[in-house]
This record gives C-alpha cells, structure tokens and sequence, in this order.
C-alpha cells in the first residue's frame, strides 16, 4: 500500500506543466492540499525549528567544503548526489 501511494505522490510530482516549480519550491498547503500528504509543520516547534536549522548550517558547510552541491543524508549514509571533489 505504502508503495502504491508513493507511486502514485512520485506521478503527481512528475507533472512540470502542472506544477511550473522548476528550480522552485512547492508550498506545504499546496502539497497538503492537491497530494494529500500530511506534513509536520516543524516551524511551529521552535525547538526543533532550531536544531534543524542548526543541522542544515553545519551540512551546507560541510558539503561545500568538500566541493560538493547536494548529499543525501540518512541515518548511517551519507550520499553525495552531484559534483564531488
């Protein structure tokens, strides 16, 4: 079920004439609204707000030190996505 409905979110996602979101964002009330998802608002939590600010710094500082553009970064893995030195 969860496959099926990540499949069906990823279709969605994959319509550029409907979304005209190159190199732009998505609103979180547009993707609750029009994709169902149910999003945490971590804006409303001011201590987390600021530990996940916190984090996104010191990654942003990292990658760009290593000369790279995007990671993806779960817990145990860290991914380059582009570039690299």
């Amino acid at each position: 079920m969860r496959k099926d409905r990540a499949s069906e979110i990823a279709m969605k996602l994959n319509e550029p004439s409907r979304w005209h979101s190159h190199s732009r964002g998505i609103s979180m009330d547009v993707l609750r609204k029009d994709l169902n998802l149910q999003i945490e608002d971590f804006g409303e939590k001011p201590d987390l707000s600021s530990e996940l600010r916190s984090y996104f710094k010191l990654l942003t500082d990292y990658i760009g030190k290593l000369g790279q553009v995007d990671v993806l970064h779960m817990p145990g893995r860290y991914m380059p996505l582009f570039g690299g030195a």
